[in-house]
């Protein structure tokens, strides 16, 4: 069994996840894909996650 990887952190209670268990869709008529894609904490439920960035390491 493969485990993803979080991908995403959310900035209010620290956690971490994968894209899917952040991603949200909304029903948006007037956008070109007809929805907006939020990404909200599923612990705490603020919109204030970001994806996290690999840093390279000088060696």
């Amino acid at each position: 069994m493969t485990t993803a990887h979080p991908t995403h952190w959310c900035v209010s209670c620290g956690k971490h996840y994968t894209r899917q268990q952040v991603r949200q869709t909304l029903p948006a008529e007037h956008t070109p894909d007809g929805e907006v894609e939020l990404l909200i904490c599923p612990h705490c439920g603020s919109d204030q996650v970001e994806e996290l960035q690999e840093i390279g390491h000088d060696e």
